[in-house]
């Protein structure tokens, strides 16, 4: 961290310093080590769409993702969860994605008993925020509800929008807090 400081000011950006600094050997070294130990924090992982024979494969935002934003390259390992099991899997093929499923990986991240959290629709948006910090905290399905005094109301066509915006927030949420399985957002 002290290195990431010295290297490039805070004018940069935290994502900027992060990815000059993983380009470092001392920063190859450490997650050498790390590895070694069996842990790895600085793994991406995803949920697998589909597995056919010992490859999985990824959404379309997943793919885009994974290899133009990440600009992961061949023979990197990344982390896929499929039907609430953690996979090692490496990346065989870029065009078109191939991941292959190396091992199965222990990994107890969920909590011992299911978790719901039942709330009211706030306005501005700040529903979101719920949504994201729950699944962060471990919770395993969310009720939203309308109730007498919430202000908001909505039709059908906005309570689908609505509802597929909160399940890319539970799943992105999901995804970066390293959760198994991702929790539902009752309609």
């Amino acid at each position: 961290r002290m290195a990431d400081s010295y290297l490039f000011p805070s004018s940069f950006g935290t994502r900027f310093r992060m990815l000059c600094f993983r380009e470092h050997p001392l920063f190859h070294e450490r997650f050498l080590k790390r590895q070694a130990r069996g842990v790895s924090p600085l793994m991406n992982r995803f949920f697998a769409a589909k597995e056919e024979e010992g490859s999985f494969s990824l959404s379309k935002e997943d793919q885009h993702h994974l290899v133009t934003v990440l600009r992961s390259k061949e023979k990197e390992e990344i982390e896929i969860v499929w039907q609430g099991e953690l996979y090692l899997s490496r990346i065989e093929k870029l065009s078109p994605l191939r991941l292959i499923k190396i091992k199965k990986l222990d990994s107890k991240t969920e909590l011992p008993c299911p978790l719901y959290l039942g709330f009211s629709l706030l306005k501005g948006g700040h529903d979101e925020l719920v949504f994201q910090k729950g699944t962060e905290l471990g919770v395993s399905g969310f009720y939203p509800f309308i109730s007498q005094r919430t202000i908001i109301s909505l039709d059908e066509k906005d309570k689908r929008k609505r509802l597929d915006r909160y399940q890319k927030i539970v799943l992105g949420a999901a995804m970066q807090s390293k959760r198994l399985n991702i929790p539902f957002v009752h309609p």
